[in-house]
């Protein structure tokens, strides 16, 4: 029995006739979902967006199963359609790993003898792996330099609106850095969330605050029965007031124009092994090799080589300057690279750090123009040891930088462009996965655009790959594991949010789908720099 959407001709079958009939070519562009999509199980229901072609107001929109008695076919006016819930859970729980064609057709319901047209036809699939978590992701109505107020919105899988995680407003720990116009000598309020991070426990952020870009934690957890209960801005209890000094660098009692680079910090990373009472730490780039005062200023190189860092986040040791670190933070030494880290990540068993070895800027997770190869240093209870250049993700040819290790360890995700181009809000970048011990780099297929759409490959800013907080081995002996990242393929020049599979059979061999858009988020808003964890925001309401 097919579906009629509200506002549709009872008639509407009867137009469009047989499954076959009308026009080879000129119907819809199916935007959503993307043709070749792999769904987790537990995904947030399917939305059918069309883009219809000249005069074209009533659409088909069929959905095919092999051994299946029936198609599922919907008449709907509108552009778009998304699944019932009960239609698909039911789906979702019944055909996983096999392929669902979907076809949609289209006409122009006000001819006096309407006719239809085939649009996009091919096939997605429902995996037989769920995704575990939940998404933060950073989101703000101006994206530039000068951004403040912004803040942190999230989701946990399979829901279908956000919540505000985190306001600027909310976050109780000062920070030294700019307040009003003028460099705080002393603590000022958190004026900008910046790149930030989960917690290992889920219940923190840590981030970088306004320029000179100290870092800063504070809680996410948020009871929705209980408003009292909340800890939403907080100071995780773990954080001593020694630590949070450490993490917001004081030269001398106050910074100096000469010195302040030598202090900016990075891109924070945590490991699930080192985040436990007694070994609690945070690991970050300290110093900026190159200094920029806007996004298009190409900037001069400071001298200053940017280090790897790690802050112990229970420490009592306070540090005022770089001849008295104290026991609460010090430098991992890097055997073999005199180059600059930028973006560090930790992998979850402790034992190794990966990051953007390179000559350009490191601070507040931007990176210019410049070279940059992905490296890693074991860990070695902070003594750090000899780097190893990852092979595959260390090319001359190319940049490749922000880098991340998935739940098992097993691939790095990471950005590349051309060498030459700017890393930094660089419509040329695309993301790329590789065995974390190296070897061939797999291009994703979510860096192309839908076909039809007519955004155009390699011109869409894809960036910031974060994978989900695991990875699942199905029956079929394949692991599936799910990465986000942001897009500004969706037109008006806004980065936007959207989800990947990528599959490793038993020989290794890796496999990438399309992306899948997260239709929850505000379109209206930049939504980019997004963080998959084990969250502990609330959940998000039901509409």
């Amino acid at each position: 029995m097919p579906i009629y959407d509200a506002n549709t001709p009872p008639n509407a079958g009867t137009w469009f006739g047989p499954p076959t009939s009308g026009a080879p070519s000129g119907g819809p562009c199916l935007l959503e979902p993307a043709v070749g999509a792999l769904f987790p199980n537990n995904w947030t229901r399917p939305r059918f967006q069309l883009a219809g072609a000249s005069g074209q107001n009533l659409f088909e929109i069929r959905l095919h199963v092999k051994d299946e008695a029936n198609d599922l076919v919907v008449y709907t006016s509108s552009s778009t359609w998304t699944m019932p819930r009960d239609m698909w859970a039911s789906l979702a729980s019944h055909i996983q790993d096999t392929p669902i064609t979907v076809t949609v057709r289209g006409l122009d319901a006000t001819a006096s003898n309407p006719s239809p047209a085939l649009g996009s036809s091919g096939t997605f699939t429902i995996a037989p792996a769920s995704a575990a978590g939940a998404m933060v992701y950073w989101s703000t109505s101006a994206f530039d330099n000068q951004a403040m107020n912004t803040q942190l919105e999230g989701f946990h899988v399979g829901e279908e609106t956000v919540v505000t995680a985190l306001q600027t407003n909310q976050v109780q720990q000062k920070v030294r850095a700019t307040w009003g116009s003028s460099l705080s000598k002393q603590s000022a309020p958190v004026q900008c969330i910046g790149c930030h991070t989960s917690t290992p426990d889920g219940a923190s952020v840590a981030f970088n605050a306004q320029w000179p870009w100290p870092s800063a934690f504070a809680s996410i957890q948020a009871q929705s029965t209980d408003a009292a209960a909340s800890t939403v801005g907080q100071v995780p209890g773990f954080l001593t007031a020694a630590a949070q000094s450490n993490l917001s660098p004081n030269i001398g009692g106050a910074y100096s124009t000469g010195d302040v680079q030598k202090y900016m910090l990075g891109i924070q990373t945590f490991s699930k092994a080192h985040f436990q009472p007694g070994d609690r730490v945070v690991v970050t780039t300290k110093g900026s090799a190159w200094y920029r005062t806007s996004d298009t200023d190409p900037g001069t190189a400071t001298g200053v080589v940017a280090r790897l860092w790690w802050f112990d986040l229970e420490t009592t040791s306070m540090a005022s300057d770089v001849s008295n670190l104290g026991t609460g933070q010090g430098e991992i030494p890097r055997q073999g690279d005199s180059a600059s880290a930028a973006a560090p990540n930790w992998s979850h068993d402790g034992t190794k750090i990966v990051y953007a070895s390179t000559d350009t800027g490191a601070e507040d997770g931007r990176m210019g123009k410049g070279t940059s190869d992905l490296a890693i240093v074991p860990y070695n209870d902070k003594q750090g040891g000899a780097v190893t250049k990852v092979p595959g993700a260390s090319e001359s040819a190319y940049e490749e930088y922000y880098p991340a290790f998935s739940a098992d360890d097993s691939l790095i995700a990471f950005n590349r462009v051309a060498s030459g181009l700017s890393m930094y809000i660089q419509p040329a970048a695309e993301v790329y996965v590789i065995p974390a011990a190296g070897g061939t780099a797999t291009r994703l297929a979510a860096n192309d655009p839908v076909a039809c759409s007519g955004a155009v490959a390699g011109q869409l800013q894809n960036t910031w790959p974060k994978w989900a907080p695991a990875a699942t081995t199905a029956s079929n002996g394949k692991t599936y594991h799910w990465l986000i990242f942001s897009s500004t393929r969706a037109g008006g020049g806004k980065a936007q949010l959207y989800v990947t599979g990528v599959v490793v059979d038993g020989a290794g061999k890796v496999e990438t789908f399309p992306a899948i858009y997260l239709w929850n988020q505000d379109p209206g808003r930049h939504n980019l720099i997004p963080a998959w964890d084990v969250f502990q925001i609330p959940p998000a309401p039901i509409q």
